[in-house]
């Protein structure tokens, strides 16, 4: 007690003998009439006056994606090794991220399309990975990918490199035809509404007039992207348009 005080004052024991019993690679955190080592991020196994050893990462975690990248550790920390080009280096050297190809193709320039094929010009990523597709897939809701034969219709744009969904405000028997001989269907059933699950509000089409006999909607006179009249303002989440292809 200091004289004059009246009162106990605490040691910071890590300003003294506290920052060598704590060691290396650790914090010295002093408290009332106590102090306490804490480990370093990156270390673990405290031994009083020796600190804190490696923590082996890649050993104990496997932080690294298996088939994005192989772990290097190093002392106090570790590094993911991406397996490119199909993925790519993020959160500093902690993780991978895949390498969206539909938009950043190795070889050529940001937003050209990999996928030259006219038949099958649109470019579905996945993880690691992309398909060349028909310019008409169809989804359900909770599947990140295309259906056989049924499902909601999205069609592929050139300008934004995606996949978006066509509204049913003057969906018809006509366009569904169309549609599954696109898909390699001889017949169809329509639905609306968004039968196989809400999707997104950022329509493609919204009018077709099809009458039937054409190869493909593309070849149908149609309001949305690219044409003189845009996107119909009845078309939400649940209007999108479906169908229910078969040979028969």
């Amino acid at each position: 007690m200091p004289e004059g005080l009246g009162y106990c004052e605490d040691i910071n024991e890590c300003q003294t003998d506290g920052i060598y019993y704590c060691g290396r690679n650790t914090n010295c955190q002093n408290s009332i009439g106590s102090f306490s080592c804490v480990c370093k991020g990156g270390y673990h196994n405290f031994i009083a006056n020796e600190g804190c050893s490696d923590r082996n990462e890649c050993a104990l975690d496997d932080p690294c994606n298996p088939g994005q990248a192989a772990c290097l550790n190093w002392d106090g920390g570790f590094k993911c090794l991406c397996n490119e080009p199909r993925f790519r280096e993020c959160s500093g050297g902690l993780s991978c991220c895949d390498v969206n190809e539909c938009w950043e193709y190795h070889g050529l320039g940001i937003g050209d399309n990999p996928c030259s094929n006219p038949e099958r010009p649109g470019c579905l990523n996945w993880l690691g990975g992309y398909t060349c597709e028909k310019p008409l897939v169809l989804y359900i809701s909770g599947s990140p990918y295309p259906q056989y034969s049924e499902g909601d219709v999205f069609m592929w744009s050139d300008a934004y490199r995606t996949f978006k969904p066509v509204c049913d405000f003057s969906w018809s028997s006509n366009d569904v035809k169309v549609a599954c001989r696109m898909l390699g269907f001889t017949h169809g059933n329509i639905t609306r509404d968004s039968y196989f699950g809400r999707t997104g509000t950022d329509f493609i089409y919204s009018t077709f007039v099809c009458d039937s006999t054409e190869a493909s909607l593309n070849d149908c006179p149609r309001d949305g992207e690219g044409q003189a009249v845009g996107i119909h303002t009845k078309c939400t989440s649940s209007t999108t348009a479906g169908v229910k292809c078969y040979n028969g």
